[in-house]
């Protein structure tokens, strides 16, 4: 059944790349997320490639500098706490985030955290989310 209920979620004809970070420390740090993670087959379910999908960690610190060596299609951030608005503006104050190509072009979405972590068929809910996302995405 849950086979099933993936291979209905609507994913973007063309294939892109992305990353999700959590915003910790009010935009003090970025934490990416890795093969261990539930963002990667999240990822893959709504048509996104993880970019940090061959990195053998499940979450962790990451300088602006490495992030921009990576400069995905879109940027997907992560929140537990408060609103996509603030999470977004946690990320904004993070120098040097100006200069991702998703920045520039509105391709940064937001994603509440439990879709992707702990894994359950509660992440199919995170996979459809992160697709009508995606579809609304220049």
């Amino acid at each position: 059944m849950l086979r099933a209920d993936v291979a209905e979620i609507d994913t973007a004809a063309d294939p892109r790349t992305g990353f999700a970070l959590y915003v910790g420390g009010g935009g003090q740090t970025l934490y990416p997320y890795g093969a261990r993670s539930m963002v990667t087959p999240v990822f893959a379910a709504a048509g996104l490639h993880n970019v940090y999908g061959e990195t053998d960690e499940r979450v962790f610190e990451a300088a602006t500098e490495e992030l921009l060596g990576k400069n995905p299609d879109v940027i997907v951030l992560l929140y537990s706490n408060g609103t996509p608005d603030a999470v977004l503006a946690d990320f904004q104050k993070v120098a040097g985030v100006e200069n991702f190509e998703a920045v520039k072009s509105g391709r940064v979405v937001t994603l509440p955290f439990e879709y992707t972590d702990p894994p359950s068929p509660f992440s199919l809910r995170g996979a459809s989310a992160l697709a009508a996302q995606l579809a609304d995405l220049p």
